[in-house]
């Protein structure tokens, strides 16, 4: 009996030390770490980016590189291109890719915003141990604000002002006339400001209403804004290239005066004697062209002069104006003045 419990006894410590020797080797040092790595890498937190709160990382790393990202801000529609740079811990080169609402330059970092919404930056390694993490850059609309401001223009023919409002950042504008406070021959189409008919009166206001021309979810709608564009008499350029005319009443009672107007901007030229006419007359007979095109500058005066008395001569002193007269107060040189000699 004895030597029956005994044995038994020998047997359990057996299996007791047996057991105990079956999990000492299940749970050998070198399994116990491949455990521990396995759990730090399924449970680390995303890769640092020292991102600012409006930019973060997204994505972990796929091995144990570490790949940060420096910071960067909030973006809005319309900025800038901007770099991004991120960094393995490992050293290796770096690839960048975008999607959603930007481009990315591969090697530079270059992002290029295209639209409102979430622009996602992945960084990956090119050698090395393979690793890629990504930044979740916001980009909002932006708060665009128009600026348009009273101009003053001087009349020119032909005449068309490009209207120039600007928009910050730059979005699509459309331009109307306001009828309240523009003159009757003010229009406005395509983005330019006309004046019909072939003499406008002037001077002239044209009051004009800029606005965007259509809306968008890259940025909110900015206030419509008016402007007056005041158009202004025209600067002409009269001369008469050879003011000193002799002419001999043998060859006829008629003088051409060759008279130049250099804007371009007159509707005609014509011509007045301008003293009293003492000893013999001499007045316009015609002007060519009687209705310019836009951009002449170049017309021929024909003078009518009265026949000198036996072996006298006598001298008009005359006067070239651009026309239209009630264009009274125009800038440059709207006159010039020449002289007709006539000898028998």
């Amino acid at each position: 009996m004895a030597r029956s419990i005994a044995v038994a006894g020998i047997s359990l410590l057996t299996v007791a030390l047996l057991g105990a020797g079956c999990s000492q080797a299940a749970v050998s040092p070198a399994a116990g770490s491949l455990v521990a790595a396995s759990a730090d890498a399924s449970e680390a937190p995303s890769p640092e980016t020292t991102a600012s709160p409006s930019a973060e990382a997204s994505d972990g790393p796929t091995s144990g590189v570490p790949i940060t990202f420096e910071d960067v801000a909030t973006k809005r529609w319309g900025a800038e291109p901007f770099k991004v740079k991120a960094v393995a811990s490992s050293g290796a080169r770096i690839k960048y890719t975008a999607k959603g609402s930007c481009t990315v330059r591969s090697l530079s970092g270059l992002v290029e915003i295209k639209k409102a919404g979430d622009c996602v930056i992945t960084a990956k390694t090119t050698d090395g141990e393979a690793a890629s993490a990504s930044l979740t850059i916001p980009v909002r609309p932006a708060t665009s604000k128009i600026t348009f401001k009273d101009d003053e223009v001087r009349y020119e023919r032909p005449f068309s002002v490009a209207l120039k409002a600007k928009a910050s950042p730059s979005i699509p504008l459309t331009y109307t006339l306001v009828a309240a406070g523009s003159g009757d021959d003010c229009k406005v189409s395509n983005g330019k400001l006309t004046l019909t008919g072939f003499q406008p009166t002037l001077t002239t206001d044209c009051r004009v209403r800029v606005a965007a021309s259509k809306t968008s979810p890259n940025y909110e709608t900015p206030e419509p804004v008016m402007a007056t564009i005041h158009v202004d008499f025209p600067a002409w350029d009269v001369e008469v290239p050879n003011p000193d005319v002799t002419h001999s009443f043998a060859d006829g009672s008629r003088v051409e005066v060759t008279v130049r107007e250099r804007s371009g901007d007159a509707l005609g030229i014509t011509v007045e004697q301008t003293d009293s006419g003492e000893g013999g007359t001499c007045s316009e007979f015609s002007s060519t062209p009687r209705v310019p095109d836009p951009g002449t500058t170049r017309y021929v005066v024909v003078i009518e002069v009265s026949e000198p008395g036996p072996g006298e001569e006598y001298t008009c002193d005359m006067t070239a104006t651009a026309l239209p007269p009630d264009y009274f107060d125009p800038g440059g040189t709207p006159s010039a003045d020449f002289t007709v000699t006539v000898v028998p």
